[in-house]
């Protein structure tokens, strides 16, 4: 019984002094933070944006521009995280301080992969996940591919995703293309969906072309060697989803 007893005060006591250690490691963590909140070394003079693609970096820099002249300990990240929430092109933002008055914003941009027409002709670019972004003339990288859905303009709200079983189906076949050939995907011009099989139109000849659903990988590599060596019709389909066939039409 006195052994039980002397154990159970030896664990309590051990509590209690890893208790009072990180109490002490906690004051003195506090007391040097307050220490260089007053330090004249550590206040603000570069803001620094990376990462960005489309979106222009002074642009991204002025919203953060009132941190200039303060102290990097007073700044936490969710202060930086506010300026940037409202940016429909802004994915994700992660932030470094970097000592001794330098924080590095590094801006992860939604990309958009399609433009979506809608039956009023106006186009939404969108991106991987389906989220309707804003469009621009600075956006001159994004040359995309164009689908036609039977969606009203008012439907596509931007920053929102767009819930359409025709769309699903089309960026289901984009990204299984992308992972095949990424090259390949700058020769096509349209999707669009007929008798629920996915059409694409070739850029270089104009041919539209019926790839199926699987061996994607030697059907893409068929076609490109038809195309260089036989060539198409503009207009005509090339229908790859039977094995080991071309019914060209």
């Amino acid at each position: 019984m006195k052994k039980r007893n002397r154990k159970k005060r030896g664990i309590s006591r051990f509590i209690l002094l890893s208790i009072a250690i990180l109490i002490l490691a906690y004051s003195i963590w506090s007391g040097m933070i307050l220490v260089l909140k007053r330090m004249d070394l550590f206040k603000i003079k570069r803001i620094e944006i990376v990462g960005n693609k489309n979106l222009d970096s002074n642009f991204l820099k002025n919203l953060s521009k009132e941190f200039i002249g303060k102290n990097l300990f007073e700044i936490s990240h969710s202060d930086i995280l506010i300026k940037y929430d409202n940016i429909i092109r802004v994915k994700k933002v992660e932030i470094r301080k970097k000592l001794p008055d330098t924080i590095s914003i590094r801006i992860i941009e939604r990309i958009g992969i399609l433009y979506v027409k809608t039956l009023e002709g106006d186009f939404f670019p969108i991106d991987d996940e389906k989220i309707v972004l804003d469009k621009a003339d600075f956006y001159f990288s994004e040359d995309l591919p164009v689908i036609s859905l039977s969606l009203n303009k008012d439907y596509l709200k931007l920053g929102e995703k767009i819930k359409d079983d025709q769309l699903n189906k089309i960026i289901n076949l984009y990204k299984k293309i992308q992972k095949i050939d990424p090259v390949f995907l700058t020769n096509i011009s349209e999707f669009y969906i007929t008798d629920n099989d996915v059409y694409f139109v070739d850029s270089q000849n104009g041919c539209r072309v019926i790839l199926g659903e699987d061996e994607l990988d030697s059907k893409i590599k068929r076609f490109l060697f038809l195309r260089s060596n036989k060539g198409f019709e503009r207009n005509s389909i090339v229908d790859l989803r039977f094995k080991n066939q071309i019914i060209v039409r």
